[in-house]
């Protein structure tokens, strides 16, 4: 159980890479041609820094790119109580669930994981547990509320939505998407 776990760890996190250095080459061009910065946060310095974000109609948000190159304001989700930092991948979040425990063989996979990888503001959704129909669901309703935006508007976000060959092998290698959103695969 461990083995298998710990591999699908590093097959995922080699699949962020991968997204992370394509997207990154290519929003860094789109970004210095339209005036959006890769990360652009309301009236905030980077994230490494101790200030907060812009308090905006007595919340904080948090401005980040569409998948259109326009700007979405959402809630600022990375400094909620249940966003954890990827210590391995600087600039990585993960939503809620995340990874377990690999030293301890009780622990089972999450229905899902979401991670957000900041420097090309793309959420990876990973979808570990069968109904995979089931876990995307509730993956969709926990970015939807921690975002603060409306399911259709998750449709604009740079995203995507995976299951490894071990959950459902017919599905592997493939960007799903979200149920509701246009070009999504009916599960």
């Amino acid at each position: 159980m461990k083995k298998t776990v710990f591999v699908f760890v590093l097959l995922l996190l080699l699949l962020s890479v991968i997204v992370f250095v394509i997207l990154s080459s290519s929003r860094s061009h789109d970004a210095t041609n339209n005036g959006v910065s890769p990360v652009q946060l309301i009236d905030r310095p980077p994230l490494s820094t101790s200030t907060r974000p812009a308090v905006i109609d007595n919340r904080k948000t948090y401005r980040i790119a569409t998948a259109q190159g326009d700007t979405m304001e959402v809630k600022d989700f990375l400094h909620a109580s249940d966003t954890v930092i990827d210590t391995l991948n600087k600039g990585h979040y993960f939503l809620g669930n995340h990874f377990p425990d690999l030293s301890d063989e009780a622990t089972s996979a999450p229905p899902y994981i979401i991670e957000y990888i900041e420097p090309v503001q793309t959420f990876n959704i990973a979808l570990l547990q069968e109904p995979i129909g089931q876990a995307r669901s509730q993956a969709e309703q926990h970015l939807a509320k921690a975002l603060g935006v409306t399911p259709m508007q998750l449709c604009e976000l740079k995203y995507m939505v995976s299951v490894p060959a071990k959950v459902y092998d017919m599905y592997a290698g493939s960007n799903l998407g979200f149920s509701f959103c246009p070009g999504a695969t009916p599960l």
